[in-house]
């Protein structure tokens, strides 16, 4: 903890809000017994623009009331408290051992950002994999810091590469794909095969000619990148079989091969073909590499595949395999697998953090 030895000052702190809140707490318990007055800040990405400070303050409140802090809005308040803020200039009401939680960084002008900045006097960055570029921006004219959660997932990707081994097979899901490419082109190349689900399957089968309907893949995406990963590593990527589609998560279900989806359908799971022959390369694997979830894992009904496979990884670690996950938050709860997994850090999956980092 001596990194940590920050007292009397107005401390930055970059964090990641999808991680559970045994992994945010440590940092900000120290800082706050140190009567530093504290701004978290974390970045959503794209697909969670819509959180604004007040849908922020109501999320974060179940999860922070481990602090034992009265939860508020500013400026109404009886010191010390936590506080939910979308306008900066309130942050000047700060005391002794207060946190204000600040909206979506995606929601902040790049002026806004560089004002918050200038409130503080220290930066601490405990959001493991955080783009370099908003670390930077952020820590600016700043002493900076590494969190403790920072410093523990450093640790546990130390361990993890330390007892890798070939071959290496990577599952990849979740939705964002551009800005990643040349993370996953390094991925790929370090890959023997490279299991793909999610959005970023329905992305792939889109290029590839076939109707997806209605499903989400990241609209942003550069094509040229995407047809130069299909082409390239031609070998090692195995698409989904089959899928589970319907036109809504209320109505009727059904599994089809990708040639048959419907232009009203939606891809919401992989189907039972294609969990069984993934789980036959899982089971070849000596590394195994998980990023994003295969499917809409916050509905039980199509979970399914996310589930049978995040299991046969637990299950491959047990026997001495290494697993390393980065997967939403919703999918270890769900599956009760926090003790089976011998390394298992759960990242942001709007990016592919872990990704990131085993790619350099």
């Amino acid at each position: 903890m001596a990194n940590l030895k920050i007292a009397n000052k107005t401390v930055l702190v970059l964090v990641d809000f999808f991680l559970p809140v045994q992994n945010l707490t440590p940092t900000l318990e120290i800082l706050t017994k140190n009567k530093n007055k504290i701004i978290v800040v974390s970045d959503f990405g794209r697909e969670t623009l819509d959180l604004h400070a007040a849908a922020l303050a109501e999320a974060m409140k179940r999860k922070f009331i481990v602090l034992k802090k009265n939860i508020n809005k500013l400026p109404e308040y009886d010191i010390p408290h936590m506080y939910f803020a979308s306008d900066t200039k309130l942050l000047s009401q700060m005391r002794s051992g207060d946190i204000v939680v600040v909206e979506n960084l995606n929601l902040l002008s790049r002026f806004e950002t560089n004002e918050l900045s200038k409130l503080a006097e220290v930066f601490v960055n405990d959001a493991f994999g955080a783009d370099e570029s908003l670390i930077k921006m952020l820590a600016q004219n700043l002493s900076k810091q590494e969190g403790l959660e920072s410093l523990r997932q450093k640790k546990s990707l130390d361990l993890f590469l330390s007892r890798s081994k070939k071959p290496l097979i990577l599952v990849l899901g979740g939705v964002d794909f551009s800005g990643k490419e040349a993370v996953l082109d390094n991925m790929m190349h370090k890959a023997e095969i490279v299991l793909v689900g999610g959005a970023i399957a329905n992305l792939f089968l889109k290029i590839q000619g076939l109707e997806i309907g209605k499903s989400v893949i990241d609209n942003q995406a550069d094509e040229k990148a995407v047809k130069k990963l299909l082409r390239d590593y031609r070998s090692k990527i195995k698409l989904p079989l089959d899928v589970v589609v319907a036109t809504s998560s209320s109505t009727k279900i059904e599994c089809v091969r990708p040639q048959q989806i419907k232009a009203h359908q939606r891809i919401l799971d992989i189907g039972p073909q294609t969990t069984l022959e993934f789980s036959k390369f899982i089971k070849q694997g000596k590394t195994l590499v998980w990023s994003g979830a295969l499917g809409r894992v916050e509905e039980k009904k199509f979970a399914h595949g996310t589930s049978a496979l995040l299991r046969l990884f637990a299950s491959r670690c047990a026997k001495g395999h290494v697993v390393a996950a980065a997967c939403g938050e919703t999918i270890l709860p769900m599956l009760a697998l926090e003790g089976s997994l011998t390394l298992l850090d759960v990242a942001q999956p709007k990016s592919l953090t872990l990704l990131k980092v085993l790619s350099q």
